[in-house]
């Protein structure tokens, strides 16, 4: 998963595989780049940091994306509320929920028990809701300028 987050985000900058290769500190073949990004190949911490560096994003980001998507943690959700109103096959009570939330900045931070309560305040049942609220985790986006 990790490496999946790190061509998306790669791919959102405009780089090619060859350009994160030759840029990167220490120089590196462009095809490890590709076994990184298909998981063939395990990625270093240090690794993850230049990689996220290059592209302009924190490594810390990058890995809480990651580990929320594949649920390895999730004692905080971390929902955005624009990609769930953007979201037409979302859940149309979901979906007033997130309304106000979009008016503002960033996205909703929620406890387990926050979940369970919108679950019972929605009238629905906590594990469905949780599975949807995990596919509108914010992906980290670059804040690099492609060239």
């Amino acid at each position: 998963m990790m490496g999946r987050e790190l061509q998306r985000i790669r791919e959102d900058v405009g780089f090619t595989r060859r350009n994160v290769a030759a840029n990167l500190d220490g120089g590196m073949h462009h095809q490890t780049i590709y076994h990184y990004e298909y998981g063939t190949r395990d990625l270093s911490v240090i690794r993850l940091v230049q990689l996220a560096m290059l592209l302009g994003v924190y490594a810390p980001d990058v890995l809480a994306a990651v580990l929320q998507q594949s649920r390895v943690d999730l004692s905080i959700v971390t929902v955005d509320p624009v990609a769930v109103l953007l979201d037409e096959g979302s859940p149309v009570v979901l979906r007033h929920w997130a309304q106000p939330l979009a008016q503002q900045p960033g996205p909703v931070r929620l406890t387990m028990a926050a979940v369970f309560e919108l679950a019972a305040e929605l009238d629905l049942d906590a594990p469905d809701l949780l599975d949807c609220l995990v596919r509108y985790t914010p992906r980290p986006m670059s804040r690099h300028i492609a060239q």
